[in-house]
Protein backbone atom coordinates (compact mmCIF):
# COMPACT_ATOMS: atom_id res chain seq x y z
CA UNK A 1 0.00 0.00 0.00
CA UNK A 2 3.03 2.23 1.17
CA UNK A 3 4.77 1.17 -2.19
CA UNK A 4 1.42 2.50 -4.48
CA UNK A 5 1.29 5.71 -2.33
CA UNK A 6 4.68 6.61 -3.18
CA UNK A 7 4.73 5.78 -7.16
CA UNK A 8 1.35 7.77 -7.41
CA UNK A 9 3.15 10.64 -5.53
CA UNK A 10 5.70 10.68 -7.78
CA UNK A 11 3.35 10.37 -10.67
CA UNK A 12 1.66 13.40 -9.63
CA UNK A 13 4.71 15.27 -8.90
CA UNK A 14 5.74 14.82 -12.18
CA UNK A 15 2.19 15.75 -13.74
CA UNK A 16 2.47 18.91 -12.12
CA UNK A 17 5.59 19.62 -13.28
CA UNK A 18 4.88 19.24 -16.55
CA UNK A 19 1.82 20.87 -16.46
CA UNK A 20 3.58 24.14 -14.81
CA UNK A 21 6.09 23.80 -17.98
CA UNK A 22 3.26 23.86 -20.06
CA UNK A 23 1.63 26.83 -18.93
CA UNK A 24 5.17 28.81 -18.98
CA UNK A 25 5.89 28.11 -22.22
CA UNK A 26 2.53 29.14 -23.08
CA UNK A 27 3.09 32.49 -21.35
CA UNK A 28 6.50 33.28 -23.02
CA UNK A 29 4.68 32.60 -26.38
CA UNK A 30 1.52 34.88 -25.52
CA UNK A 31 4.33 37.86 -24.52
CA UNK A 32 6.57 37.37 -27.72
CA UNK A 33 3.50 37.65 -29.69
CA UNK A 34 2.43 40.24 -27.80
CA UNK A 35 5.62 41.99 -28.69
CA UNK A 36 6.04 41.09 -32.51
CA UNK A 37 2.09 42.30 -32.85
CA UNK A 38 2.81 45.82 -31.09
CA UNK A 39 6.35 45.88 -33.25
CA UNK A 40 4.46 45.35 -36.24
CA UNK A 41 1.77 48.08 -35.63
CA UNK A 42 4.16 50.43 -34.87
CA UNK A 43 6.66 49.89 -37.55
CA UNK A 44 3.39 49.70 -40.39
CA UNK A 45 2.10 53.47 -40.53
CA UNK A 46 6.38 54.28 -40.68
CA UNK A 47 6.84 52.11 -43.74
CA UNK A 48 3.44 53.24 -45.63
CA UNK A 49 4.04 56.84 -44.72
CA UNK A 50 7.68 56.09 -46.48
CA UNK A 51 5.68 54.88 -49.34
CA UNK A 52 3.09 57.48 -49.76
CA UNK A 53 6.45 60.07 -49.89
CA UNK A 54 7.42 57.60 -52.52
CA UNK A 55 4.38 57.72 -54.51
CA UNK A 56 3.68 61.07 -54.19
CA UNK A 57 7.35 61.92 -55.45
CA UNK A 58 6.89 59.83 -58.41
CA UNK A 59 3.42 61.64 -59.19
CA UNK A 60 4.65 64.69 -59.13
CA UNK A 61 7.86 64.05 -61.21
CA UNK A 62 5.05 62.51 -63.74
CA UNK A 63 3.09 65.57 -64.02
CA UNK A 64 5.76 68.08 -64.46
CA UNK A 65 7.08 68.55 -67.99
CA UNK A 66 10.55 67.50 -68.39
CA UNK A 67 12.53 65.33 -70.50
CA UNK A 68 11.51 61.89 -70.66
CA UNK A 69 14.78 60.39 -70.33
CA UNK A 70 15.07 63.02 -67.09
CA UNK A 71 11.73 61.69 -66.17
CA UNK A 72 12.75 58.28 -66.15
CA UNK A 73 16.03 58.12 -64.40
CA UNK A 74 14.57 60.53 -61.25
CA UNK A 75 11.51 57.92 -61.38
CA UNK A 76 13.93 55.26 -61.37
CA UNK A 77 16.43 56.89 -58.50
CA UNK A 78 13.24 57.58 -56.37
CA UNK A 79 11.98 54.14 -56.94
CA UNK A 80 15.10 52.75 -55.98
CA UNK A 81 15.53 55.08 -53.01
CA UNK A 82 19.15 55.75 -54.44
CA UNK A 83 20.87 59.41 -54.44
CA UNK A 84 20.29 60.79 -58.30
CA UNK A 85 24.02 61.59 -59.32
CA UNK A 86 24.45 65.42 -60.88
CA UNK A 87 27.43 66.55 -62.68
CA UNK A 88 27.83 70.51 -63.13
CA UNK A 89 31.17 71.08 -64.78
CA UNK A 90 32.23 74.10 -66.43
CA UNK A 91 34.64 77.05 -67.43
CA UNK A 92 34.82 79.55 -63.96
CA UNK A 93 31.29 80.87 -65.52
CA UNK A 94 29.76 78.57 -62.95
CA UNK A 95 31.45 80.62 -60.04
CA UNK A 96 31.76 83.99 -58.77
CA UNK A 97 34.58 86.54 -58.61
CA UNK A 98 32.97 87.67 -54.98
CA UNK A 99 32.00 85.72 -51.87
CA UNK A 100 29.15 88.01 -51.15
CA UNK A 101 27.30 86.57 -55.23
CA UNK A 102 25.79 83.51 -55.49
CA UNK A 103 26.28 81.15 -58.00
CA UNK A 104 24.17 79.71 -60.66
CA UNK A 105 25.04 75.93 -59.87
CA UNK A 106 24.30 76.37 -56.32
CA UNK A 107 20.95 78.71 -57.05
CA UNK A 108 19.56 75.66 -58.79
CA UNK A 109 21.09 72.81 -56.49
CA UNK A 110 18.81 74.90 -53.74
CA UNK A 111 15.64 74.69 -55.98
CA UNK A 112 15.86 70.89 -56.73
CA UNK A 113 16.56 70.30 -53.22
CA UNK A 114 13.65 72.73 -52.14
CA UNK A 115 11.09 70.70 -54.69
CA UNK A 116 12.41 67.06 -54.75
CA UNK A 117 13.71 67.03 -50.95
CA UNK A 118 17.43 66.84 -49.76
CA UNK A 119 18.04 63.22 -49.90
CA UNK A 120 17.08 62.62 -53.76
CA UNK A 121 20.11 64.83 -55.50
CA UNK A 122 24.04 64.13 -55.04
CA UNK A 123 24.98 67.18 -56.81
CA UNK A 124 29.09 67.68 -57.57
CA UNK A 125 29.93 70.61 -59.11
CA UNK A 126 33.66 70.93 -61.02
CA UNK A 127 34.78 74.27 -61.81
CA UNK A 128 37.58 73.77 -64.65
CA UNK A 129 38.60 77.37 -64.18
CA UNK A 130 40.71 79.21 -67.13
CA UNK A 131 41.41 76.16 -68.66
CA UNK A 132 41.06 75.19 -72.30
CA UNK A 133 39.79 71.51 -73.63
CA UNK A 134 43.09 70.44 -74.40
CA UNK A 135 44.65 70.66 -70.79
CA UNK A 136 41.32 69.18 -69.46
CA UNK A 137 42.87 66.21 -71.48
CA UNK A 138 46.63 66.79 -71.00
CA UNK A 139 45.82 66.82 -67.05
CA UNK A 140 43.26 64.75 -66.78
CA UNK A 141 41.03 67.20 -65.28
CA UNK A 142 37.52 64.75 -66.54
CA UNK A 143 38.66 62.12 -65.00
CA UNK A 144 37.18 62.95 -61.36
CA UNK A 145 33.73 63.28 -63.28
CA UNK A 146 34.06 59.80 -64.54
CA UNK A 147 34.96 58.39 -61.62
CA UNK A 148 31.71 60.07 -59.85
CA UNK A 149 29.54 58.39 -62.47
CA UNK A 150 27.10 60.50 -63.32
CA UNK A 151 23.78 60.04 -64.23
CA UNK A 152 23.39 63.25 -65.81
CA UNK A 153 26.33 65.68 -66.91
CA UNK A 154 25.77 69.59 -67.62
CA UNK A 155 28.89 70.31 -69.13
CA UNK A 156 29.78 73.90 -70.47
CA UNK A 157 32.27 72.81 -72.99
CA UNK A 158 34.81 75.97 -72.40
CA UNK A 159 34.32 77.08 -75.61
CA UNK A 160 35.22 80.70 -74.66
CA UNK A 161 38.19 79.59 -72.79
CA UNK A 162 39.41 77.99 -76.24
CA UNK A 163 38.41 81.31 -78.18
CA UNK A 164 42.05 82.47 -78.66
CA UNK A 165 43.40 78.78 -78.38
CA UNK A 166 42.16 76.66 -81.05
CA UNK A 167 40.07 76.28 -83.86
CA UNK A 168 36.46 74.86 -82.93
CA UNK A 169 37.42 71.49 -84.88
CA UNK A 170 39.92 71.12 -82.78
CA UNK A 171 37.61 72.07 -79.52
CA UNK A 172 34.62 69.46 -80.60
CA UNK A 173 37.53 67.18 -81.16
CA UNK A 174 38.24 67.21 -77.47
CA UNK A 175 34.67 67.40 -76.46
CA UNK A 176 33.95 64.43 -78.12
CA UNK A 177 37.10 63.08 -76.69
CA UNK A 178 36.10 64.22 -73.32
CA UNK A 179 32.17 63.07 -73.20
CA UNK A 180 33.98 59.52 -74.33
CA UNK A 181 36.04 59.03 -71.11
CA UNK A 182 33.30 59.93 -69.18
CA UNK A 183 30.86 57.60 -70.51
CA UNK A 184 33.54 54.45 -70.88
CA UNK A 185 32.56 54.24 -66.82
CA UNK A 186 28.35 56.18 -67.15
CA UNK A 187 27.80 54.15 -70.57
CA UNK A 188 24.17 55.36 -69.79
CA UNK A 189 24.62 59.07 -68.47
CA UNK A 190 22.70 61.47 -69.75
CA UNK A 191 24.11 64.35 -71.06
CA UNK A 192 22.98 67.98 -71.09
CA UNK A 193 25.38 70.75 -73.25
CA UNK A 194 25.11 74.24 -72.73
CA UNK A 195 27.31 77.39 -73.63
CA UNK A 196 29.27 79.57 -71.38
CA UNK A 197 27.47 82.82 -70.86
CA UNK A 198 26.74 85.53 -73.88
CA UNK A 199 29.09 88.47 -74.15
CA UNK A 200 28.46 92.04 -75.92
CA UNK A 201 28.79 91.60 -79.16
CA UNK A 202 30.58 88.64 -79.86
CA UNK A 203 32.92 88.01 -82.74
CA UNK A 204 34.17 84.01 -83.20
CA UNK A 205 32.50 83.08 -80.27
CA UNK A 206 29.34 83.40 -81.20
CA UNK A 207 30.12 81.00 -83.99
CA UNK A 208 31.58 78.63 -81.36
CA UNK A 209 28.67 78.93 -79.65
CA UNK A 210 25.86 78.02 -83.00
CA UNK A 211 28.79 75.25 -83.61
CA UNK A 212 28.07 74.04 -80.88
CA UNK A 213 24.87 73.46 -80.64
CA UNK A 214 25.15 71.95 -84.25
CA UNK A 215 27.68 69.49 -82.58
CA UNK A 216 24.71 68.18 -80.03
CA UNK A 217 22.23 67.72 -82.42
CA UNK A 218 24.07 65.89 -83.96
CA UNK A 219 25.58 64.14 -81.52
CA UNK A 220 21.67 63.45 -79.86
CA UNK A 221 22.62 65.55 -76.95
CA UNK A 222 20.26 67.65 -75.11
CA UNK A 223 21.22 71.64 -75.42
CA UNK A 224 20.08 73.87 -73.04
CA UNK A 225 20.35 77.51 -74.99
CA UNK A 226 20.07 79.89 -72.00
CA UNK A 227 21.34 82.55 -73.91
CA UNK A 228 17.50 83.48 -74.98
CA UNK A 229 16.39 84.43 -71.54
CA UNK A 230 19.41 87.09 -71.33
CA UNK A 231 19.22 90.33 -73.06
CA UNK A 232 20.13 90.09 -76.78
CA UNK A 233 23.92 89.95 -77.69
CA UNK A 234 23.77 92.95 -79.51
CA UNK A 235 22.05 95.01 -76.99
CA UNK A 236 24.28 96.79 -74.33
CA UNK A 237 22.31 96.08 -71.84
CA UNK A 238 23.72 92.60 -71.59
CA UNK A 239 26.73 94.51 -69.98
CA UNK A 240 24.68 94.61 -67.29
CA UNK A 241 24.69 91.14 -66.57
CA UNK A 242 28.35 90.37 -66.95
CA UNK A 243 31.47 91.56 -65.73
CA UNK A 244 34.85 91.52 -68.16
CA UNK A 245 34.01 88.22 -69.71
CA UNK A 246 32.00 86.03 -67.05
CA UNK A 247 28.22 86.50 -65.13
CA UNK A 248 27.60 89.24 -62.53
CA UNK A 249 25.13 88.08 -59.74
CA UNK A 250 22.20 89.30 -62.10
CA UNK A 251 24.24 87.21 -64.94
CA UNK A 252 23.76 84.20 -62.43
CA UNK A 253 19.93 84.56 -61.48
CA UNK A 254 19.26 84.48 -64.90
CA UNK A 255 21.34 81.49 -66.02
CA UNK A 256 20.05 79.48 -62.73
CA UNK A 257 16.23 80.54 -64.13
CA UNK A 258 16.79 78.15 -67.12
CA UNK A 259 18.31 75.49 -65.79
CA UNK A 260 16.30 75.05 -62.97
CA UNK A 261 13.47 75.19 -65.54
CA UNK A 262 14.69 72.81 -67.39
CA UNK A 263 14.88 69.99 -63.90
CA UNK A 264 11.71 70.91 -62.65
CA UNK A 265 9.73 71.72 -65.74
CA UNK A 266 7.92 74.96 -64.43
Amino acid sequence: MKNIIFVLSILLCFSLLIFGKIQYDSKLKGIAQEAQSTFEVSEQPEMVQKQEQVNSNVASIQAREIHPQLQDKLINAINNKENFRLAIAGSNAIATSEDTQIPWPKLVIEELNDTYGESTFDVMVYELGNSTTQQVLENGLHNEIAEFQPDVLLFEPLILNDNNNFVMDVTLSNITTILTDIRDTSPDVFVVLQPPNPIYRPNYFLQQARELKLYAEENDYVYIDHWEAWPSITDAEIQNFIEGTRPNQKGHDIWASVISEFFLGE
